[in-house]
């Protein structure tokens, strides 16, 4: 009787590294804030052209935009004071 040939099992490929995650590229928006201007929040009517303004402190504007970058994904960068970063 012929034996037949037994096959060797092939080594199991190494899983797949998983791609570094990219962050995206940050917005000046995110980190650099003007002194000295007025901050307002703005939500337009699009039927009457009515609209709701909030006046903020720049404290304020800092941290809704701060927060609003957060949730999109952004790294945010320390407060500080004058226009070179928020």
């Amino acid at each position: 009787m012929k034996k037949t040939p037994t096959k060797t099992a092939t080594p199991a490929a190494a899983p797949a590294e998983p791609a570094p995650e990219v962050e995206p590229e940050v917005p000046d928006w995110v980190n650099m804030t003007w002194p000295d201007h007025i901050y307002e929040m703005t939500v337009y009517e699009s039927g009457d052209g009515s609209s709701e303004d909030i006046t903020l402190t720049r404290a304020e504007y800092i941290s809704l935009k701060h927060h609003l970058a957060g949730m999109r994904g952004y790294k945010v960068g320390e407060q500080t004071e004058g226009r070179v970063r928020s």
